[in-house]
């Protein structure tokens, strides 16, 4: 099986409009998910939350309601609380990640046990604790290792970096369950967090991507129309019929129009008709011989 010249070498304005489309579908994939995502949130503020669960009986599929909201009830354990860069609804940001242990750690066998983590995006030169008190709930009870609270927010969707902090928390000699859920919690009442819909900056990368494909795609046929036809130009000035010495009949062919082609290679005094009338054409001039 063969496949055109043009598929096997595509050309640079061929590479920019694929480049163009594939930017084009980026943009309407984020787009179609945060279509999902506000949809599900003003669904969401129309339900009741869903009910609190402790820490360390949570299960995603069960206890995760519509906009990916929890309820968890935790003992928030802030001497083991770190600094990491995340992606976050498609925006780079510094992230405080506190470990979550369970509520009666004070009487479990697994005191010291992380089974998961809170996400607090940090504002621009705030500390932890300024952090903590911004978003943290009041304190319901004082545990062993924390405050003990019930944190109202969304989980996120972040296994690998789960897996990476348990593995970093091993090495103080902590241990961790192995992609515990992270939480990110509501700044402020529940309405107003859902009702704010967050802005992504893949979907506006994909955008100006996209314009950009474009643009460049017509600049880019435009030129090699352009070259193509400087081409066809500069091969029929090549080959002018004044400018070869035409000393055959296949040259002349190479350099005369087609409409002057037919003629050559004919004999002038021979009549290339046939039929009875080209017969009578012939020989009506010999009657008087």
């Amino acid at each position: 099986m063969s496949f055109p010249t043009a598929l096997r070498r595509p050309s640079i304005p061929h590479l920019a409009i694929l480049a163009t489309c594939l930017s084009l579908f980026g943009y309407l994939i984020t787009g179609y998910y945060a279509a999902q995502d506000a949809a599900a949130r003003k669904l969401a503020l129309r339900n009741a939350p869903p009910e609190t669960v402790s820490v360390v009986d949570f299960e995603p599929a069960r206890d995760t309601g519509l906009a990916r909201e929890v309820s968890i009830r935790a003992q928030i354990e802030t001497s083991f609380a770190m600094r990491r860069p995340m992606m976050l609804y498609g925006q780079a940001v510094h992230a405080l990640i506190v470990p979550l242990l369970a509520p009666d750690a004070t009487m479990s066998a697994k005191a010291d046990l992380i089974f998961g983590y809170t996400v607090i995006p940090l504002r621009r030169g705030e500390s932890d604790s300024e952090a903590l008190r911004r978003v943290l709930p009041e304190t319901e009870l004082e545990g062993r290792y924390g405050p003990i609270v019930s944190l109202a927010g969304q989980r996120l969707s972040h296994p690998r970096l789960a897996t990476r902090i348990a593995k970093r928390i091993a090495l103080w000699g902590r241990d961790a369950v192995r992609q515990g859920p992270m939480i990110l919690p509501f700044e402020g009442p529940r309405a107003a967090a859902l009702s704010k819909v967050p802005h992504s900056n893949f979907r506006q990368f994909f955008l100006w991507l996209t314009f950009a494909g474009i643009t460049a795609s017509a600049v880019l046929l435009r030129a090699q129309s352009q070259i193509a036809r400087d081409r066809r130009l500069s091969r029929v000035d090549r080959h002018r019929a004044w400018s070869k010495d035409v000393t055959s009949a296949k040259g002349a062919h190479s350099f005369v129009p087609l409409i002057e082609q037919e003629s050559l290679g004919r004999s002038p005094d021979k009549d290339q008709r046939s039929g009875p009338a080209a017969i009578l054409q012939r020989i009506w001039p010999l009657r008087g011989r």
